[in-house]
């Protein structure tokens, strides 16, 4: 017989899986620590995209003046082919994934409170 893992100890996909499902049966206990183990991880993409913004500033009017680009839209195309770029792109869409994660469990806890005539 296989242990299931401890809810508690769910990863931020394992979250996402979880939220999918039809059949989401999880008390507020879990839900308290699902949001605090999103809004960490939200805040450490939020650090890394702070450090790949500072590198843009550098980077970005490094590549207008040395590739005489005159428009900011082919700029912004040479910066996303960076590994900076690309690292931007990808915090963007896992910052935008984990606001929509947290908002859900935010329904869910205010459904299970209505529920179980609790007030948060």
């Amino acid at each position: 017989m296989t242990q299931e893992k401890d809810l508690k100890e769910y990863t931020p996909a394992e979250i996402q899986v979880a939220l999918r499902s039809e059949t989401l049966n999880v008390t507020p206990d879990i839900l308290a620590r699902w949001r605090r183990r999103l809004a960490a991880e939200y805040a450490f993409y939020t650090e890394q995209m702070k450090a790949v913004m500072i590198k843009k500033q550098e980077k970005w009017t490094e590549i207008r003046q040395r590739d005489d680009i005159k428009s900011d839209t082919q700029a912004d195309m040479r910066w996303a082919q960076t590994p900076e770029g690309r690292a931007e792109i990808e915090y963007k869409w896992e910052l935008k994934k984990l606001e929509k994660l947290i908002s859900a469990l935010n329904q869910e806890a205010e459904m299970i409170s209505r529920e179980w005539g609790f007030q948060e």
